[in-house]
């Protein structure tokens, strides 16, 4: 038994070169998608800041609070406060949240994952947060 005649392998080289073809065209492709992505992100900034700013404040100047366009869309003007807590606040307000009487709007979030065999174990645990109340599943 030759072990040396047995280790060799053979590559072929004309592939080899479509390989590094297919690498490249596949290196191009997601630069683009990262190209596209960012100029997606701009354009939505775009939109933001129109619906959000240019439109409100030119209705404002004009007194109007509602206007319809020629093709039968409706714009009506109002206002939307939204607010965040910031991660490194999230304690502190969750806090005050319970000492002030609004525990109940936290929420906490589970998920639990089960293995294919464990369809059981699953639906066994849905019926009982089922028949307990203690869910909220969208």
């Amino acid at each position: 038994m030759d072990l040396e005649q047995e280790a060799k392998v053979t590559v072929d080289t004309g592939l080899t070169g479509d390989i590094a073809n297919e690498c490249n065209k596949l290196l191009e492709l997601q630069k683009q998608i990262e190209e596209q992505q960012e100029e997606t992100k701009k354009l939505q900034e775009q939109e933001r800041f129109i619906s959000e700013q240019r439109i409100p404040d030119l209705m404002q100047q004009a007194g109007v609070r509602s206007i319809e366009l020629t093709d039968g869309y409706k714009v009506d003007l109002r206002q939307v406060v939204s607010a965040k807590i910031p991660a490194s606040k999230t304690e502190e307000a969750f806090t005050w949240m319970r000492e002030n009487g609004y525990g109940d709007l936290i929420k906490n979030q589970m998920t639990a994952n089960f293995n294919r065999s464990q369809d059981n174990e699953a639906a066994a645990l849905y019926d009982e947060l089922n028949k307990q109340r203690l869910y909220s599943f969208s």
